[in-house]
């Protein structure tokens, strides 16, 4: 994984979609420090035939300068067939609902007036730019208690969820993708070892 928010969350938010861990799926997930390392490493997986699967932002997709780009990719070696894109339209943090941030935030990190969080106050960030950031901000700006550091927020949210429904179908649609690439890696390396 490129980035800590990924890292810290997906497995406890696999663990809530599918019963057990994510590891148990053949899915092994790698803190690389940032993009060139997660390219780097992916890279050295790929030359060493691994499969090798990026869980990419999607906002990654349209611009031609950030590092998991298409273009980027192509030139390591790796094809669109090698990415998930997440995000609508841009991040991890945009595929959960407005009621699950505003939830989230009024447990998490209380208004300093003692108003609540609402839905609404969400759904006004995501269009006045990076979401993850916008909430950030207003979190930073309205709560004692806001999270230090913008990675925590979708950890402390996915340590709130409580269904397996509550994981949101474009997240899950990812890790049904992530497990099925894993199982048919398992098997051509099973057979291949034969």
């Amino acid at each position: 994984m490129e980035g800590p928010t990924e890292y810290a969350a997906l497995p406890i938010l696999f663990k809530l979609a599918f019963g057990y861990p994510i590891q148990s799926a053949g899915i092994a997930l790698w803190d690389c420090k940032g993009n060139d390392g997660a390219l780097n490493f992916a890279k050295f997986l790929k030359k060493h035939r691994r499969t090798v699967l990026f869980l990419v932002d999607g906002d990654s997709i349209r611009d031609k300068e950030r590092e998991f780009s298409l273009n980027r990719l192509e030139k390591y070696g790796f094809t669109e067939k090698d990415c998930l894109f997440l995000g609508n339209p841009n991040e991890l943090e945009d595929v959960f609902s407005d009621v699950q941030w505003a939830d989230t935030m009024n447990a998490e990190w209380p208004r300093t007036d003692e108003q609540q969080w609402t839905p609404k106050d969400v759904a006004d960030l995501r269009s006045t730019g990076k979401f993850s950031k916008s909430l950030h901000t207003l979190l930073f700006q309205h709560s004692e208690q806001a999270p230090r550091k913008k990675e925590s927020m979708v950890v402390q949210l996915a340590q709130r969820l409580r269904q397996p429904s509550d994981v949101p179908p474009a997240l899950v649609k990812s890790f049904n993708d992530a497990i099925r690439v894993a199982s048919e890696a398992g098997l051509r390396h099973w057979s291949e070892d034969e």
